[in-house]
């Protein structure tokens, strides 16, 4: 997740000047600026969350996850990162959130050393990462 916003922030200049500004606080971008950092808001959260999920249906690697995790955590306590999460935090799940809020994963995740636990299923995730991994299979 890390790799893929540096590559999404380095491949523009706009971008990365969005980016800069906008971490720092969205209170004094102009509606433009702060549309398009709303928008990269999205593009990055989207994919720690699904990342998370594929991680807690067992298709990434604990070692893997928690290396990538880190950098999104501390992503998380920037302030105009913290004001998109303030007025967007119904587009998350609750467990996501929690873990970013906290750092910690929850005691039940699956790790791809282990099958999948009955009761844990697809439909515990959101559906859009569900089709990530198939539940009760080693990836």
């Amino acid at each position: 997740m890390d790799v893929q916003f540096a590559d999404l922030i380095a491949s523009d200049p706009e971008t990365a000047r969005i980016w800069a500004a906008g971490s720092r606080g969205v209170g004094r971008l102009a509606r433009a600026d702060r549309d398009a950092f709303d928008t990269l808001m999205l593009k990055l959260w989207k994919i720690v969350e699904g990342q998370y999920w594929a991680h807690r249906l067992g298709s990434v690697r604990n070692s893997t996850f928690k290396a990538r995790a880190s950098g999104a955590v501390a992503m998380y306590r920037l302030p105009g990162v913290q004001q998109y999460f303030s007025e967007r935090r119904l587009m998350y799940s609750a467990e996501f959130i929690e873990f970013l809020q906290t750092g910690k994963l929850d005691s039940d995740i699956v790790h791809l050393d282990k099958r999948v636990p009955p009761g844990v299923a697809a439909r515990d995730a959101p559906s859009a990462v569900a089709a990530v991994g198939t539940p009760g299979r080693e990836v």
